[in-house]
């Protein structure tokens, strides 16, 4: 009982934050393709939901149970205000954005998350620049994010593209 699920909450910590570095992989991610991100990842999370149940006959504690349920409803928060803030509309991003990101998420990952999904909704950089001014004037200073000036360079260390 214990052992299984020991097991269920290290695949759900594994598994769901790789699902989350694969996103950031894509290359752009239209409204469409974030509308799909955000049923896949329900479905995960129903698919995460079940393994417990999977055991067979045996009765899981409920107290153990619902403390991997917290695990994965946490894990997949993140995911699903990626890919709902991936979906909306340009006009609305960055306050989805702030709406959405787990308040237990640190502010340079935040504003790294953001960086990238700015960059995945594929906008040109004059109105990459504005949401991120956008940005800036909400948060405190030492939470501001820049962009990186150079065209590509930037983009290959930030989503590890190529070879290297």
């Amino acid at each position: 009982d214990a052992y299984h699920l020991f097991f269920c909450n290290q695949l759900a910590k594994a598994c769901i934050p790789l699902y989350e570095e694969h996103i950031f992989k894509c290359k752009r991610i239209n409204e469409y393709g974030a509308q799909q991100l955000a049923l896949d990842s329900q479905t995960i999370k129903a698919i995460f939901l079940s393994i417990p149940k999977l055991r067979g006959d045996k009765k899981l504690s409920e107290r153990r149970t619902r403390a991997f349920n917290r695990i994965v409803e946490r894990e997949i928060k993140r995911v699903t205000a990626i890919v709902k803030t991936l979906a909306s509309p340009t006009d609305c991003l960055i306050a989805r954005f702030q709406t959405l990101m787990p308040k237990t998420t640190d502010s340079s990952s935040a504003s790294e998350i953001l960086t990238k999904v700015l960059y995945l909704k594929g906008l040109n950089k004059k109105e990459m620049q504005a949401l991120v001014d956008s940005y800036n004037a909400s948060v405190e200073a030492k939470d501001q994010i820049q962009l990186d000036s150079r065209s590509d360079g930037g983009l290959k260390r930030l989503f590890k593209f190529g070879s290297s």
